[in-house]
């Protein structure tokens, strides 16, 4: 993997942060790309517990499935104290960094990581999906529950893979999708490496029956575990995400 440095790291303030998603987001490439034969979700979990100076306890999970059988291949943890806060639209800032630890503990890199949070479909077109397969030069895709973008969701058929397009600055960059009848539509858009349509077509994939794709479900899961058993320990035994 090709590793961004800069993009791996907590920035100094959300000004510092906003310059960066603006620098490179012009570096995020969309390509065709067929349906891999793996998958990797991506997901954290935060501690309800509160720390000073806006610093949160989280896990971040990532789990690899088989295509098409959505079966599990292996799963990488990752905790850590995260010092930079919750800002909207700043997102990568805050998960990436973790994240990207729990990915690199993977026996076998990525295919395409599906990443719970946006793609391109963000205000400056680098969400968090963007931000952690550029940052690692990995396929992604962004799945987010709700949008940064306008999309007409009461126009969406009920049945599954029923879709309509998010739209920002007159350009169409995702598609809310229902990944199950009658459940809520996700966001998807692409992420880094992955054109819109492939991004479609291995979504499409990734449907266990549930409103979020089964990746994400299983990391989201994988990481709850992890915090519930952390919550009890001591702060030494939240490791720190990167050297």
């Amino acid at each position: 993997m090709t590793r961004v440095d800069a993009l791996l790291k907590y920035p100094a303030s959300v000004k510092s942060a906003i310059k960066l998603q603006e620098q490179f987001a012009h570096m995020v490439s969309l390509i065709p790309r067929k349906v891999p034969p793996t998958i990797t979700g991506i997901d954290l979990s935060y501690s309800t517990q509160s720390l000073k100076n806006d610093i949160s306890r989280a896990v971040a999970a990532a789990v690899t499935v088989r295509l098409p059988s959505l079966e599990p291949v292996e799963t990488a943890i990752a905790s850590g104290t995260i010092p930079f806060p919750y800002v909207p639209g700043c997102l990568g800032f805050r998960e990436v960094p973790l994240a990207a630890a729990a990915i690199e503990k993977l026996d076998n890199d990525p295919c395409v990581i599906l990443f719970d949070g946006h793609g391109i479909a963000h205000p400056r077109k680098f969400g968090a999906a963007s931000h952690c397969g550029l940052a690692l030069g990995i396929p992604s895709i962004g799945c987010a529950k709700s949008a940064f973008t306008t999309t007409q969701t009461c126009q969406i058929a009920m049945e599954q893979f029923a879709s309509q397009p998010s739209w920002l600055r007159k350009q169409v960059v995702g598609h809310a999708i229902r990944m199950a009848e009658g459940v809520n539509p996700v966001f998807m858009s692409p992420g880094h490496l992955v054109d819109m349509a492939s991004a479609l077509q291995i979504m499409r994939c990734c449907s266990s029956g549930f409103r979020v794709p089964q990746p994400i479900r299983l990391a989201h899961e994988a990481a709850g575990r992890e915090k519930k058993q952390l919550s009890s320990s001591p702060p030494r035994d939240w490791l720190d995400p990167l050297p």
